[in-house]
């Protein structure tokens, strides 16, 4: 009986240990997992450059760290609505130009995260949102851009930041593609039996700020999206304070849905959405 008893108690030993080190792990490369930052290379940089001539800007943040990226303003004097763009966790920013023919008579803004292209730094949730903050009231006071028609589009890890920044300032509406409720929620759908809650250090809450935000919201979803699945997404479209226009787009996952945003037929919603809240 001492036997069975001492081999019961190495064993929960060995499960601690092993679960404590899982545990230590999540916790310690959380980032890494979270935040892919992606490069400027010089091709696509000189390519930026050539096409959209006078958008290369450099922000400086609260903290003084440089944010690299773009903002397109169509010629002529305005004031021009803006599109201002929140990417995925491994998206760099400069791919979103190439929408710049869709949206005619729109501004756009396209600033890399922290540690993303050429944006000094290192991405994290509380300077993540605080640089939205920053790159918003900078943008807002151009005299070629209407701040009173500013409209956040994010995408996966984006969305977060957007719905953030439409609980702080005035946005006209909100376009968000594969959102997410939380990322705590997500979090713990992959790792069920873990403490996510105790370990989690970028939790991007959006589900919580959700019903006090009443702009227009729309939705892009894809069906066979996997990483955050139409589940969550519904979780914050119902959560919604203000109107919600949710659009399922069959045969996308999480990382075609993006091609689809850019060349398919969901431009055509996006489209819609913008017009429907200008009138």
């Amino acid at each position: 009986m001492t036997d069975i008893i001492k081999l019961l108690w190495d064993a929960v030993l060995i499960i601690v240990i092993f679960l404590s080190l899982l545990y230590a792990a999540l916790y310690i490369f959380q980032e890494a997992m979270l935040f892919h930052p992606q490069p400027l290379t010089p091709v696509t940089l000189d390519w930026t450059r050539k096409n959209f001539p006078n958008a290369e800007v450099k922000l400086s943040a609260n903290d003084g760290t440089i944010l690299h990226g773009w903002v397109y303003i169509p010629s002529g004097p305005g004031p021009y609505p803006l599109l201002l763009f929140f990417g995925g966790n491994a998206d760099e920013m400069s791919s979103y130009l190439y929408m710049h023919k869709e949206f005619s008579g729109w501004a756009m803004g396209a600033i890399n995260y922290r540690g993303y292209g050429l944006s000094q730094g290192q991405p994290t949730q509380q300077t993540l949102l605080a640089d939205a903050l920053d790159i918003y009231d900078e943008l807002a006071q151009r005299s070629r851009i209407d701040s009173s028609r500013i409209v956040a589009f994010g995408r996966s890890l984006g969305t977060g930041i957007a719905v953030y920044l439409a609980a702080k300032r005035s946005l006209q509406g909100i376009i968000l593609v594969s959102p997410y409720d939380s990322i705590r929620a997500l979090a713990q759908k992959f790792n069920p039996y873990a403490p996510i809650g105790l370990l989690l250090k970028h939790p991007f809450d959006s589900l919580t700020l959700a019903p006090k935000i009443n702009i227009p919201m729309l939705a892009l979803v894809g069906a066979k999206d996997t990483l955050i699945s139409p589940r969550h997404s519904k979780h914050l479209v119902n959560a919604w304070g203000g109107s919600t226009t949710l659009h399922i787009i069959s045969g996308a996952n999480h990382n075609t849905i993006i091609h689809d945003i850019k060349s398919g037929e969901s431009i055509k919603i996006i489209k819609q959405f913008l017009r429907s809240i200008e009138n």
